[in-house]
């Protein structure tokens, strides 16, 4: 027999010529048994099945299928029956032959070859029975991953495959199934374990159907963790060049403050006294404008307020004025020692001196707003020098 298309477009099988050779010469009884079990078992479903079907081609894409079966709808099933050797690239190239023709191939065998589950194949046992049982080749989805299908009366799974209830797919990973083998012809069955990697099995589409709504969930996941980090990373960035920014403007903010407080300092200066700048070490102020804020840059002990105050010519106590402290380093512990050595703050705006005066416990009225004429309300008693500096003099 071979397939051919009619003049009207029809697909029918047409008998070959006699040939002075036959096909089938040669064949195993295991063979012949599993080709015609497979082909009645075609025709029994309601199915038109063939043997030896073979292309109306002779050229290098030319195929003959063991036992070649048309659907109602028209799709064509090639079932071949390999029981001798075959390499997997022989295996792939047959298999591209049938699809490149559009027919749909399955694999059967009764042996344990390496394509197997690397092509679309079924491995048979009891393959001499007319009820033989399918227990390679398939797969069934357990919610989260393909794992390996228990057997399926062989029956069950041709009908599958022809009423479209079964089909294959690919199982990316490892697929692992627990195989039952001899060691030798004689020798009792043991099982083995064998891992595929990317295996090709044939699934229930009711499966495939699962598990692609379990890949779609696995994605749409996947999307929203994925848009949370970059959402969280845009949050993180954001929140550094708001934090950037108002370092900056704080530093501005005390640089420009600092030039006020020190020019009103200078306006109560006597003449045995000097103005000292408090950064990483205290430095007495050479005179010079604008003051840098380096040599201000304050202390833990100032709440990284910019510190400036009078002291005498060899610094032995220091009336100090902080400006602009960072609120949030501020303590009512630090105000209370604040207010005890009557140390001056001092801050930008309203707002300003009302957070820093909440966090140190004092009235909003006790921290001065640095105007640009900006002179001391009372000039500030000597206070202890921060014990940042206590080594360093």
């Amino acid at each position: 027999m071979h397939a051919r298309v009619s003049k009207r477009g029809l697909r029918h099988f047409a008998h070959d010529k006699r040939q002075p050779t036959c096909p089938v010469e040669g064949e195993s009884p295991e063979h012949h048994h599993l080709k015609s079990f497979v082909a009645r078992l075609a025709r029994d479903l309601g199915y038109r099945a063939e043997l030896e079907v073979a292309s109306a081609s002779d050229a290098e894409d030319a195929w003959r299928a063991d036992v070649l079966v048309l659907t109602p709808s028209g799709r064509r099933f090639a079932f071949e029956i390999q029981l001798s050797a075959m390499s997997m690239p022989e295996g792939r190239h047959r298999t591209e032959r049938y699809a490149s023709a559009g027919i749909a191939t399955v694999w059967l065998s009764s042996r344990h070859p390496g394509w197997m589950c690397q092509l679309p194949s079924v491995h048979i046992s009891e393959s001499g029975s007319e009820d033989p049982v399918a227990d390679r080749g398939l797969a069934r989805f357990d919610g989260q991953r393909w794992i390996a299908q228990e057997s399926l009366p062989l029956i069950e799974v041709i009908s599958g495959i022809l009423d479209g209830t079964m089909t294959k797919t690919e199982s990316p990973g490892e697929f692992v199934e627990m195989v039952a083998v001899r060691r030798a012809p004689n020798s009792a069955e043991v099982t083995v374990s064998r891992t595929t990697r990317d295996a090709t099995v044939l699934v229930r589409t009711s499966d495939l159907k699962r598990h692609r709504w379990y890949q779609e969930g696995l994605d749409r996941r996947r999307e929203e963790q994925q848009r949370a980090q970059e959402e969280a990373a845009q949050d993180a960035a954001r929140t550094a060049r708001e934090r950037s920014a108002n370092i900056a403007a704080m530093k501005e903010r005390r640089y420009r403050l600092l030039q006020r407080v020190v020019a009103g300092l200078q306006a109560t200066l006597k003449p045995d006294e000097a103005i000292w700048l408090a950064g990483q070490y205290p430095e007495r102020w050479d005179g010079g404008y604008p003051v840098p804020l380096e040599l201000a840059s304050g202390t833990a002990s100032s709440a990284l307020g910019a510190l400036a105050g009078i002291g005498s010519l060899d610094m032995p106590g220091m009336s100090w004025v902080v400006i602009c402290p960072t609120a949030s380093r501020c303590d009512t512990e630090m105000g209370a020692e604040w207010r005890e050595h009557a140390v001056c703050v001092g801050a930008d705006t309203p707002r300003e001196a009302h957070m820093i005066a909440r966090a140190l416990g004092w009235r909003a009225h006790e921290v001065e707003i640095i105007g640009p004429q900006w002179k001391p309300q009372r000039r500030p008693q000597a206070g202890p020098i921060p014990r940042e500096y206590l080594g360093l003099l």
